[in-house]
């Protein structure tokens, strides 16, 4: 990969642009709220910060087993083992915070 631009030379174009992708993702999904609710996102955005904290944990152990005892680290398939595993244990995680804390 090389490290150039689309177009110009000016790397501080890069800040303003990101700036204002975010403002029209947010604008956008803020429109789109009112006509339709994205379960999901609501969901992964509730329990955000429990994901943020305890998904690397999930993560390391996924990657010792997937090395130890399945040989699968490096290879295609360890990827969606990762994906796997955390679909299932961070809202179980999640859940057990959230009982923990009221």
């Amino acid at each position: 990969h090389f490290n150039t631009l689309s177009y110009g030379d000016n790397y501080l174009i890069i800040y303003p642009l990101g700036f204002f992708g975010i403002v029209a993702t947010k604008a956008a999904f803020r429109w789109l709220s009112k006509h339709y609710s994205f379960p999901i996102l609501s969901y992964i955005g509730r329990n955000g910060m429990n994901f943020y904290v305890t998904h690397w944990m999930v993560l390391i152990v996924a990657s010792l087993v997937a090395d130890k005892y399945l040989g699968l680290l490096g290879s295609e398939w360890c990827i969606w083992l990762f994906i796997i595993i955390c679909g299932l244990t961070l809202p179980l995680i999640s859940k057990f915070i959230n009982v923990l804390s009221k």
